[in-house]
């Protein structure tokens, strides 16, 4: 078997399969608003021997349906709850949409976990939307949800026979099965194998599986689709494997990135692809501010925080958006 290489970037801090809180709220004149919101990251300081204080950035998305749906509501806010921490407040945007809104209670924790610290680790399990518009009398929806796991790694092994992924969880709760799913484009993904979950647990918990993949590509993608008992599922960070021995990086600077990325290491920059952890290409939130010889720059203002792949003549790069 060819060499395996793993490129993908090391997880240090456990990594979150995020639940998701989604609420419809109807108005009396034709139109509802759908709220979806998923905490997947704290905002917190690398050292904290006597504890610290913290935010939490909160993934939204806010759209519209029916009829006399308004440009604008007038009121569109929450509160999250985290531990002992109730009331951590957060804005939302008026006219709807999706992305990432940031806290701004900044409360303090009495705990030196800075360095491994998550959403849910620290119990953030609740929020409270506070809603008004036109035919919306003012009033306040609550959201609690179950954080169903909490992912410590997930990682690979070359084998003679074959490629073993591996991963562990700290938490489990409603937790029925893992599903394995591969791709060689990392656009589009099949799933190869189901794992069974240990559906409530507060141990250690191990999993893995052998893959054997038969095909000629450079690059294989893997990801975990978890399924809850309820159905509901969530998905994991990408995995990428090399399978030969040749140099098929590109070069990204800087990276990690706040705006802007230079990417280099291709002749020519046509039909390169973008997409996010789950697999979605963001070709249309990018903009390019130069394509010449040898050199891509490109403006990654509106993409949220995040993992993504980039990908262009067999050639690949993980890019970090902060």
């Amino acid at each position: 078997m060819k060499e395996v290489i793993f490129i993908a970037i090391t997880m240090i801090a456990p990594i979150s399969l995020f639940a998701q809180c989604t609420k419809v709220i109807q108005a009396n004149n034709g139109y509802s608003v759908t709220i979806q919101l998923n905490p997947v990251s704290l905002v917190m300081p690398s050292s904290c021997p006597g504890g610290y204080n913290y935010n939490v950035n909160i993934n939204y998305d806010v759209q519209f349906s029916g009829r006399n749906i308004p440009s604008n509501l007038w009121t569109l806010q929450g509160e999250i709850t985290c531990g002992p921490n109730a009331g951590i407040f957060f804005d939302l945007p008026n006219n709807g949409g999706s992305g990432m809104t940031t806290t701004t209670g900044n409360p303090w924790r009495t705990f030196s976990d800075c360095a491994t610290a998550t959403p849910q680790s620290i119990g953030c399990n609740a929020f409270d939307i506070e809603i008004n518009g036109p035919g919306m009398p003012n009033q306040t929806v609550s959201c609690s949800f179950a954080l169903p796991v909490e992912l410590l790694s997930f990682n690979y092994q070359n084998l003679e026979n074959g490629i073993e992924l591996y991963w562990e969880t700290a938490t489990e709760t409603q937790n029925d099965f893992f599903t394995i799913e591969r791709s060689f484009d990392g656009l589009t993904w099949d799933a190869i194998h189901e794992v069974e979950g240990a559906k409530y647990s507060t141990t250690l918990q191990k999993y893995s599986y052998l893959d054997i993949p038969k095909s000629s590509s450079e690059v294989i993608y893997y990801r975990l689709r978890q399924t809850d008992l309820d159905g509901t599922e969530t998905v994991s960070h990408i995995l990428v494997v090399k399978l030969d021995n040749k140099n098929t990086s590109l070069l990204a600077f800087p990276n990690p990135t706040n705006h802007q990325v230079q990417i280099t290491g291709a002749d020519e920059f046509e039909n390169w692809t973008l997409v996010n952890a789950q697999g979605i290409n963001v070709y249309e939130k990018i903009r390019v501010i130069s394509n010449e010889k040898g050199s891509l720059h490109l403006d990654l203002n509106d993409l949220t925080k995040g993992y993504y792949f980039f990908q262009c003549q067999g050639r690949y790069q993980t890019i970090v958006k902060l």
